[in-house]
């Protein structure tokens, strides 16, 4: 997954089920479309994880017609957000931002907190990639506040990632490290175990470079313990990690 663009398929199963609070509940022709539409939008999703980016695409497009046709509002929403995700993938930063608008109008129409994080946070992707730096900035703070106070935890986590980056660019390791510890706790938290052990990683980096080879060297020992039940790229990382800071006569 590119952890920049939010939204894994099991992350936006709730928002691609389409409903909207206070919304009667839908006759069972309605929810059989909103299944429908649900199904094209996992399908769309699967695909941009896979990196077939026009298959994908063709679901999006499915679904925002199929949404459109059966206003199904929220659905809709998450339609333009999965569009805009693949632009970003494309480097198509200008058509991107159309379509997060777009969704970005429907969260707030809907009052669908967790698009509109996800939303903020691709906004402040878009205009770092295009060089604002103190916009992205904005959107990043935006998103962080919106999605902690709202439980949105994988924007939160991953948000606190491009922050950190920015920290890093800035030379300001001590707000670096900072991210890094709040995006390794919405990680833990939520149990996302992609976004605690790559937090744990970074983290355990920072700690290192300070010279706290023991602080590393727990953070270490976590994101392997991560890796180790659920993802081998953090495994090797943690690895190497802990080859790096576990003292000579502990080996």
């Amino acid at each position: 997954m590119d952890v920049r663009l939010g939204l894994t398929v099991q992350g936006a199963a709730g928002g691609m089920a389409g409903g909207r609070t206070g919304e009667p509940q839908p006759g069972p022709q309605q929810a059989e479309h909103r299944r429908e539409i649900a199904s094209l939008l996992e399908q769309g999703t699967q695909e941009r994880e896979a990196r077939e980016l026009e298959r994908s695409e063709d679901y999006y497009w499915s679904a925002l017609d199929l949404a459109i046709q059966y206003r199904s509002r929220l659905q809709e929403g998450w339609a333009w957000y999965g569009l805009g995700s693949c632009r970003t993938r494309q480097d198509d930063h200008g058509t991107a931002l159309r379509f997060f608008t777009r969704a970005d109008r429907i969260a707030d129409e809907t009052g669908d907190k967790h698009l509109k994080a996800w939303c903020l946070h691709n906004f402040g992707i878009c205009h770092r990639e295009r060089g604002d730096v103190p916009l992205a900035e904005d959107y990043f703070e935006q998103c962080v506040e919106m999605a902690e106070a709202h439980g949105s935890y994988g924007a939160a986590g991953w948000t606190h990632h491009q922050l950190a980056e920015l920290a890093c660019a800035e030379s300001d390791p001590a707000r670096e490290q900072q991210h890094y510890a709040a995006a390794a706790q919405a990680g833990l938290a939520s149990g996302d175990d992609t976004l605690a052990g790559w937090s744990l990683i970074h983290l355990a980096r920072c700690t290192e470079a300070s010279g706290d080879l023991p602080a590393a060297n727990e953070k270490y020992a976590h994101a392997a313990k991560i890796g180790t039940r659920s993802n081998p790229d953090i495994l090797r990382q943690a690895t190497d990690g802990l080859a790096r800071t576990t003292p000579a006569d502990s080996v």
